[in-house]
């Protein structure tokens, strides 16, 4: 199967600009050729600076004094343009009773009120959301309840409860890196929290909150990891722990080498295209596996019920598997039936493996227990595997959608809401407002597609046996709603040349003469977008890795010829 059939088989078939016809490059030839740094909740990018650490924090903790005398034209300035009824600013500055405001649909605009309120009053003001409102009110004495200064004088001298900072690492995973932190630090991987995963390859920043700990430990990790593979700056007292989702979106920056296939003027005129239009949001193939029986697969025999399939999928011998000692443990299973052998053999990260063989070894005499190795597998796993199912529906439903209608709203689509477009309000939205869900037993499905047609050709016979099982402990899947097109912002680019393959290449270092063509490109992406779509769009190439590496591999030998 070539790379386009690869992506086929999960749903990602169409291009946003069909007429495009891209170009080829290599991608990744160097981790330095992948940047990506998380975008905060408040705009602020991930970036690695000089500032290692807020001074103020440094010196000795003052106590606690009065919150700042805070006026109607401070709030006015805080809130602007969120909040802008004078009346209700007043009613809140008077702190007597609770305040609703109106409907703030942004999630990110509610999350800047809540810190602002924080911020500006000290805890004499709370606020918590109720939909799309917010209510504040005066925080109220609870009786026996400590004041804020004999609880924090309850954390040791010097440590705080919550220090973020941004994490920048070279060619490590998210977890490698919290692995070494926690054990270079002495602390547990729990005391660190961040609000998504980054892959191995590339250099990375990202946010991270440390808890109970000192400033002097944090800025120890720039001379514990003297190579550069792990740095911090700009550490800062937090509010709390950070949260999986907790970010707006990514800044990628990237450089592809080797760009062929089109002349100048028709890959700026690509990139234009790419800025203007955007592209469809599949759910990129990281989301069912790299491996020869793909999650998906796995998780539709779970949807069926068919638990023993589902179990076979996991344990059999499967066609290039990475790890000879896994190859080893899966043929001892097959031919022997050893749960307890073939337990051991797997390496510890071959989790679901582990916890199935584990099941049955404790359980010899009831080997058609196959819910019960099911449950064996821990919960995350399990909704990895029927994620992958939802996305994979998601992906085949947006590429059906844009061959029937492209980017032209439809009476009967789905709308941010989710609302479903009418003849009456058809022509308040564009392509941008338009959204798919992910099946589940509280989804709104759009009228212009047949989503249980999509559910019966997988063999999904009763959506809510499927998504809501009797048994709550397998899964409980509600359903989302996921954008069907999405532009990155803030794109910037620059086509120059380069001359040897193995050189470090980046922005400033592409110049007009040179024997290989490249480019520099760097956008910004919301958060759960995949970097890889936005790729394939752009350059009309398939993201199969197996495709990538071959064409590397060949770059790499016309290189040394």
């Amino acid at each position: 199967m070539d790379g386009f059939g690869v992506e086929k088989a999960v749903g990602i078939c169409e291009f946003v600009n069909k007429d495009c016809t891209g170009f080829s490059g290599i991608l990744k030839h160097r981790f330095s050729d992948f940047k990506v740094s998380e975008v905060s909740l408040d705009g602020e990018v991930a970036i690695l600076s000089d500032r290692i650490c807020d001074p103020s924090i440094l010196k000795k903790e003052e106590p606690e004094t009065d919150a700042q005398v805070v006026t109607l034209e401070i709030l006015k300035d805080a809130f602007d343009p969120i909040i802008m009824d004078e009346a209700l600013l007043q009613n809140i500055l008077d702190q007597r009773d609770s305040v609703t405001t109106g409907l703030i649909p942004c999630k990110e605009d509610r999350t800047r009120i809540h810190h602002t309120i924080r911020a500006l009053f000290k805890g004499r003001l709370q606020s918590e959301s109720t939909g799309d409102q917010i209510v504040i009110y005066p925080r109220r004495a609870v009786l026996g309840e400590k004041r804020k200064h004999d609880q924090r004088n309850t954390q040791p001298v010097g440590q705080h409860r919550f220090l973020r900072f941004v994490l920048h690492k070279e060619n490590m995973d998210t977890l490698e890196a919290v692995q070494l932190l926690s054990k270079r630090l002495h602390m547990s991987a729990r005391d660190f929290s961040y609000a998504g995963t980054k892959d191995r390859r590339g250099i990375t920043g990202q946010w991270m909150v440390g808890r109970s700990v000192t400033v002097g430990r944090i800025m120890g990790i720039n001379k514990l990891f003297e190579d550069g593979r792990l740095k911090v700056s700009n550490i800062e007292v937090a509010e709390g722990p950070l949260s999986l989702g907790d970010l707006a979106g990514n800044r990628f920056e990237l450089i592809i080498r080797n760009v062929h296939g089109n002349d100048e003027e028709s890959i700026e005129k690509t990139i234009g295209d790419f800025k203007d239009n955007g592209f469809l949001n599949y759910f990129g193939l990281q989301r069912f596996g790299t491996g020869n029986v793909s999650s998906h697969e796995i998780g539709l025999a779970l949807l069926r019920g068919e638990y023993s399939t589902a179990i076979n999928l996991i344990l059999s011998p499967r066609d290039g598997e990475p790890d000879e000692r896994a190859a080893t443990a899966r043929r001892h299973w097959k031919e022997t039936g050893d749960a307890q052998a073939a337990q051991t053999m797997f390496p510890h990260r071959y989790t679901a493996e582990r916890q199935i063989l584990a099941h049955i070894a404790r359980n010899p005499n009831d080997a058609n227990d196959h819910l019960g190795a099911i449950l064996a597998i821990n919960r995350e796993l399990r909704l990895m595997y029927v994620h992958s199912v939802q996305s994979l529906i998601w992906n085949r439903m947006a590429s059906e959608r844009h061959v029937k209608h492209g980017r032209t709203v439809v009476i009967g689509d789905l709308v941010d809401g989710p609302t479903m477009v009418t003849e009456e309000n058809i022509g308040n939205y564009t392509a941008d407002d338009l959204i798919l869900p992910m099946p589940g037993y509280e989804s709104v499905y759009p009228k212009s597609l047949d989503y249980a047609a999509a559910l019966k050709d997988l063999s999904i016979d009763c959506m809510e046996t499927a998504f809501k099982p009797k048994n709550k402990a397998l899964w409980d899947l509600p359903g989302a709603y996921r954008k069907v097109y999405v532009r990155a912002s803030n794109v910037e680019h620059l086509l120059g040349r380069y001359s040897s393959t193995l050189e470090e290449i980046s922005k400033s270092t592409l110049r007009p003469e040179g024997d290989h063509c490249g480019l520099w490109i760097a956008f910004t992406l919301p958060s759960s977008c995949y970097a890889t779509m936005a790729i394939r769009e752009l350059m009309h190439r398939s993201t199969d890795p197996q495709t990538h590496k071959s064409h590397t591999l060949l770059h790499n030998q016309d290189a040394n010829e």
